[in-house]
């Protein structure tokens, strides 16, 4: 009888410390993620380009808060051509770059990084395009529509932007 509880007892404390191992394991791993998306987290789209850049742009005052909860952004307007800039913390260039929403998804390089210049199906007629780039454990998206500047190149002036803002953003 004895010896049945000191098997019950240690197989129990073997259990025990099993359970202690893993839950320590995750514990370290959970951390992590945590730590690259507080980069982007205390990023504001709104003041990502200077007031320099802006006016260089010929927009004027400060954008609109506009997105989403998880993709919030902030909006710049001028009568030429519009930019929004966002950032997605959950997903990666890598992540967009798997959606089927897209009509082009040309993979590159901006400040070192996973980077792409990206229309989406639904904006093929509409004279917009997406630069997109890894930072601080997601994603800053650069969208640029044009309004009357048609001689504009909308995919070329996403990556001007975002060529700029990129080694301001965390890694």
């Amino acid at each position: 009888m004895l010896s049945r509880n000191v098997v019950a007892v240690c197989a129990g404390a073997v259990l025990l410390g099993v359970a202690g191992c893993g839950g320590g394991g995750d514990t370290t791993k959970d951390p992590a993620p945590t730590q690259q998306n507080q980069g982007l987290g205390q990023v504001d789209p709104c003041a990502v380009l200077t007031q320099e850049e802006l006016n260089s742009l010929g927009f004027e005052g400060p954008g609109q808060k506009t997105g989403t909860s998880s993709e919030p952004g902030c909006a710049f307007d001028s009568m030429q051509f519009g930019i929004t800039v966002s950032k997605n913390e959950e997903k990666t260039v890598e992540a967009y770059g798997k959606q089927d929403s897209f009509a082009k998804f040309d993979r590159l390089q901006i400040d070192g990084r996973p980077a792409a210049s990206a229309i989406s199906k639904n904006a093929t007629q509409a004279d917009a395009c997406t630069a997109m780039f890894d930072a601080g454990g997601g994603v800053i998206l650069v969208d640029v529509s044009l309004l009357r500047a048609k001689e504009l190149d909308e995919c070329g002036e996403a990556l001007k932007i975002a060529e700029a803002i990129a080694p301001r953003m965390p890694k």
